[in-house]
């Protein structure tokens, strides 16, 4: 879910978001849409150093991602069009780098499984991974254009994309919970 989100809204929803809806230039929409990479970039070291050094866990640092990487789409479902251009790129920022935690999804779900089976683990992870924006680049379209026929690309149709969004993280996250951490069980037998 989480990189779904995340690859549709990059590739090809932020574009019409920012230009249509917030009314940004494609040069300032672009400059935008250059921070969720950055914030991405940066989060993918920070996330790894934080479960490692900081909060010696996996699972709660990637939680805790998730958590507020559904903070920020909730943000984004309430922000008004007359929003300034630095909050923006602070919110652009903030979803690459909070989304960035789920990639802890591959270093947790190959400790979770006996070493003969890492292979089989990060197919799977790759598979599902690589699924979420097929769906979501198509789906948030289709949604969007069913409940708004008029006005797919307005702003009520992205706040309902981003509210569906918000929702499927919420429900992926509750679940997640329910997994085991593996950070100190393998930090045990090193």
């Amino acid at each position: 879910m989480g990189y779904g989100i995340f690859a549709a809204v990059q590739t090809l929803w932020a574009g019409p978001y920012l230009t249509e809806v917030m009314g940004l230039t494609a040069m300032n929409a672009g400059n935008v849409i250059l921070m969720m990479n950055v914030g991405a970039l940066v989060g993918g070291t920070a996330w790894g150093w934080l479960s490692d050094t900081v909060f010696h866990s996996r699972k709660w640092v990637i939680l805790g991602g998730m958590v507020i990487y559904l903070m920020v789409l909730l943000v984004m479902v309430m922000i008004s069009s007359n929003i300034s251009f630095i909050i923006l790129i602070m919110l652009f920022l903030s979803f690459g780098f909070f989304r960035s935690s789920g990639i802890l999804l591959y270093v947790h779900i190959k400790e979770t499984m006996p070493a003969q089976m890492a292979g089989t683990a990060m197919t799977g992870i790759n598979f599902f991974t690589m699924i979420g924006p097929a769906v979501f680049l198509q789906g948030l379209g289709i949604l969007m254009q069913r409940l708004y026929p008029h006005a797919s690309r307005g702003p009520e149709a992205f706040r309902t994309s981003f509210m569906v969004c918000s929702a499927l993280i919420l429900m992926v996250s509750i679940l997640y919970i329910f997994t085991k951490d593996t950070f100190l069980k393998n930090r045990r037998t090193l």
